[in-house]
């Protein structure tokens, strides 16, 4: 079995690890990023919806909204750094019905309360000359100009590969079975390698209660996101220039339509929830 020490140790390899290996490899830090898979970016990584958001519609004065709000602006350097594409194509929430029209002015407030103040309502006219293609059902809208996309595969693949280039070390195939707190620091243990670090980060995505657990701590749940993407060829022909979101964004953020801007094309995904944590199997037929 290998043995390493690190001053940090970054359980997962998906977005979240790899850029926070990037970010701490600009200190004087001896850092591992471990991952139960054998290459970066494997899970929820890969299965996204590519888009970079403003958080408008995050519930006001939550963690979610505070990281979202505060990170999107830094998105347009990082990416241009990384040289991967990055895109502010803007969105389009889309009322369909007498309902979800009288829901918009409380999504324009509670973006407001979000501290995104650059959202406009529009109305179903407004809606067909910014997307001519647009369904004749749509009956008003909100338009939010600083919605983005990006590319994910290409996102975590070069965050890695700047990491490296700066010291970081990457274990793959490296599952952590167990860690513990162990002489102010910290133990963790695979089937291959048993490695010390003075501090963890625990970046494990949908296993990150997992990880989380082998110190007692059980304060958060992961619920799984199963996701349906259609490639645009398969489709009629539908020209967008941005992404559309069906309202209420926060039930159905994600029947959305994207653009063309990856080798896949536009895309349209419908989300279905659930608190079960996939089996590697099933994450492995994803």
């Amino acid at each position: 079995m290998d043995k390493y020490q690190a001053d940090v140790l970054i359980v997962g390899a998906g977005a979240v690890g790899a850029a926070l290996a990037r970010e701490l490899s600009k200190h004087s830090l001896d850092i591992i990023v471990a991952d139960r898979l054998n290459d970066v970016g494997g899970d929820a990584s890969k299965s996204n919806s590519a888009i970079v958001h403003t958080g408008f519609d995050a519930p006001p004065g939550t963690l979610e909204s505070e990281m979202v709000v505060g990170s999107n602006p830094m998105w347009d350097r990082l990416c241009g750094e990384l040289d991967i594409p990055f895109k502010r194509v803007g969105a389009i929430l889309v009322a369909l019905n007498e309902q979800e029209e009288a829901e918009l002015p409380g999504i324009m407030a509670k973006a407001r309360k979000n501290r995104v103040y650059d959202l406009d309502l529009l109305t179903s006219a407004q809606v067909r000359n910014m997307e001519s293609d647009v369904s004749d059902a749509v009956r008003a809208g909100i338009s939010v100009p600083r919605e983005s996309i990006t590319d994910p595969f290409l996102l975590v693949v070069a965050l890695a590969e700047n990491a490296c280039a700066n010291g970081v070390r990457f274990l793959v195939d490296c599952e952590i079975n167990n860690l513990t707190a162990d002489g102010g620091g910290y133990l963790a243990e695979s089937d291959s390698a048993r490695i010390r670090a003075r501090y963890v980060v625990n970046a494990a995505g949908l296993f990150s209660d997992r990880i989380s657990g082998f110190l007692g701590i059980h304060d958060s749940g992961c619920i799984r996101a199963e996701d349906s993407f259609i490639s645009s060829t398969a489709l009629p022909r539908f020209a967008c220039n941005g992404l559309f979101f069906q309202c209420p964004p926060r039930l159905r953020r994600a029947s959305c339509w994207l653009p063309p801007f990856m080798a896949t094309g536009s895309a349209g995904q419908r989300r279905r929830n659930s608190k079960t944590r996939p089996t590697p199997n099933e994450q492995a037929r994803a």
